[in-house]
């Protein structure tokens, strides 16, 4: 599982809001997971103003070795985040 917040603290968040997660090797950079595009619901907001998101990743089906997962998300409008990113080790 990943968990991640999309937070907006200017303001609430309206309409609705994407999220892409995808994950590739860390050294050849090959793809090996991507969710395409998907509304989340923006209803569901903390306080803070922030959308929690939780992904089952499905890692089970990746070998050993370092990967690479970004995450971005868009607005309504298309305005976009950067891509956020970590590393992460299957052993």
């Amino acid at each position: 599982m990943s968990y991640f917040e999309i937070y907006e603290p200017s303001a609430k968040i309206t309409g609705t809001a994407n999220v892409e997660i995808r994950v590739t090797q860390a050294k050849t950079g090959e793809l090996r997971m991507d969710t395409g595009w998907h509304t989340v619901a923006t209803e569901v907001q903390l306080k803070n103003g922030a959308i929690p998101i939780a992904a089952e990743m499905g890692i089970d089906k990746l070998s050993s070795g370092e990967y690479l997962l970004e995450v971005q998300a868009s607005d309504s409008k298309g305005k976009m985040t950067v891509k956020n990113a970590t590393l992460f080790v299957i052993e």
